[in-house]
């Protein structure tokens, strides 16, 4: 009886064809790998060739076959001189992709983040001075996503403490377990004005002052929430949000809300920025228990405790022609730097630049 003897072809296919899917697969690992690291360097050109100062140390590419991962040492940035001259700097950054995707990038943080800006008040009365933050997180996650429509952003901190260090610092910290920042590109249907759509949420934030004003008393913001819009999205490079107010930018309120206790706040409206940085237009306010709101604006500095009174008694002649119990209702025009109810100020802000 014969034997059926098998073809060595038919013997060595399989393998040479698992070797042929690998040399393919390295391939588009390393083509990825390479589209990534260009992304940063003409991230990194572009901010240089407007005035930044960029720096990393060494780029690694590590994960293959199974992921892609991609680590910048000692990465830092600077903006040039400038109204705001935002700086920041970190022990390393990891960027993870797939390599069939290099559109989508998302990236780690590791070790703490140091974030600098000049506080600049725009007044003789006050030089500019340096502000200093240094953040640390159990876990700063970021993700980009590139599509046809644009680009969608998010950062996402986790159980992290925020304090300064710089010389001016009057002591404390801020403590949250979660803050969430969202923006993404997009258009006005009718007029078809770019747009730059932005969310900012945080849970469990804590914020505690040692001076002898706040008596070291945590004011506790359980939760906030900003949905909205700047019309039109600022360009990029340094000063791109000075000059989106220069050019009268508007942003767009689809809903404001602060909880802390049982105090909430909502509001929405619409706000226009003019070139020395203050917003005008108006805003639909809606309180909850505003008593209690009273003393967390009091606690956190933005409303005079010699007026607290006065907002409350006219807090109370809203609420009394309200339909609902313990809510008010008021519209508020905000304006040169002053938030207005009816005729009375109640709160006051300095110019934003940026």
């Amino acid at each position: 009886m014969s034997q059926t003897r098998i073809p060595r072809f038919g013997l060595y296919a399989p393998f040479a064809a698992a070797l042929v899917l690998l040399a393919i697969y390295a391939a588009i690992w390393l083509r990825t790998a390479s589209a990534v690291e260009a992304e940063i360097d003409a991230w990194a050109a572009e901010e240089r060739a407007a005035g930044a100062e960029v720096s990393y140390g060494e780029v690694k590419a590590r994960g293959f076959p199974a992921f892609l991962r991609i680590s910048l040492e000692a990465p830092s940035y600077a903006e040039g001189p400038g109204p705001r001259a935002l700086s920041w700097s970190a022990e390393r950054i990891a960027f993870h992709a797939s390599p069939f995707d290099a559109n989508h990038v998302v990236a780690d943080v590791e070790g703490p983040l140091v974030v600098s800006f000049l506080d600049d008040p725009g007044v003789a009365a006050r030089a500019p001075r340096r502000v200093v933050l240094e953040i640390e997180t159990d876990a700063t996650r970021g993700s980009l996503r590139k599509t046809a429509a644009g680009r969608n952003f998010a950062v996402e901190m986790t159980n992290g403490k925020a304090r300064r260090t710089d010389a001016h610092a009057i002591g404390g910290d801020i403590t949250f377990e979660k803050l969430l920042v969202q923006t993404s590109d997009a258009s006005d249907e009718e007029t078809d004005t770019p747009l730059l759509l932005a969310a900012v949420s945080g849970a469990g934030v804590t914020v505690r002052l040692d001076s002898p004003f706040f008596e070291g008393a945590p004011l506790t913001l359980w939760a906030f929430e900003a949905v909205g819009a700047l019309s039109p999205a600022p360009r990029s490079g340094e000063g791109a949000f000075q000059r989106w107010m220069d050019e009268g930018g508007e942003a767009l309120i689809d809903r404001f809300q602060v909880t802390s206790g049982e105090a909430r706040l909502a509001a929405s409206g619409r706000l226009a920025m003019d070139a020395a940085g203050f917003p005008s237009g108006r805003m639909n306010v809606r309180l909850q228990n505003a008593d209690d709101l009273v003393d967390v604006f009091v606690a956190g500095g933005a409303l005079p405790a010699e007026m607290s009174e006065t907002v409350r008694a006219a807090f109370q002649v809203f609420a009394a022609t309200s339909a609902e119990a313990g809510v008010v209702k008021v519209d508020l025009a905000v304006k040169n730097g002053e938030v207005k109810l009816g005729p009375l100020v109640i709160a006051k802000h300095p110019p934003l630049t940026f």
